[in-house]
This record gives structure tokens, C-alpha cells and sequence, in this order.
């Protein structure tokens, strides 16, 4: 139990990288009343020059959380862990919807 305990701590800190950019994605979008080049160089501004690609970020968020899904799904199993698992794998294949249709 303690390890899979683990596993879903492990996973949910996993998951909260790409959840945390989209949040500040939102954000930014909802609080500014800059055009979209303007407020996409500015988000991109805030992480480091090698990662300042939308592209690049996109799939570093789709492999996360893809890993993230992976683990919640191993820890189904669990008695006490598998509901929260499969919400959160859920949670994870709607996001990993979401940053596929914005690649598009």
C-alpha cells in the first residue's frame, strides 16, 4: 500500500507540470488584452530560451501526461487508490485531448 502510495504521489507530480502551463496559459489569456502573438512570445518568455518553443512544450505536456496516465492505470488495482486513479487517468486522457486539438 505505502508504495503505491507513492506511485500516485509520484504520478500526480508528474501531471501537475502541464497542468500548471495550461492554468498560466489561461490566466495570462483571460487577464490580457494583448493579441495572440504578443501574449504567446510573452508566455513563452517566461521559461528558458531552450524551451521557449510552443511545439516543444506541447509535447513535453503530452509525454507527461501520458506517463501520468500510464501509472494512475497501473494503480487501478488498487483497493484503496483505484478510484482516484482511473478520475485522475481520465482527467489525464481529456488533457492529453486537449493538448493533441492544440497542436492542430
Amino acid at each position: 500500500m505505502k508504495r503505491g502510495f507513492i506511485r500516485f504521489i509520484f504520478s500526480l507530480l508528474i501531471c501537475s507540470f502541464p497542468v500548471f502551463n495550461m492554468v498560466r496559459w489561461i490566466t495570462m489569456a483571460l487577464k490580457s488584452s494583448k493579441s495572440f502573438p504578443e501574449l504567446k512570445a510573452e508566455y513563452l518568455s517566461i521559461y528558458p530560451e531552450f524551451l521557449q518553443n510552443a511545439f516543444l512544450l506541447t509535447v513535453i505536456n503530452i509525454l507527461l501526461l501520458v506517463i501520468g496516465g500510464v501509472l494512475f492505470y497501473q494503480l487501478q488495482v488498487s483497493a484503496k487508490l483505484g478510484r482516484a486513479s482511473r478520475i485522475c487517468m481520465i482527467i489525464c486522457i481529456l488533457l492529453i485531448a486537449w493538448q493533441i486539438f492544440s497542436l492542430m
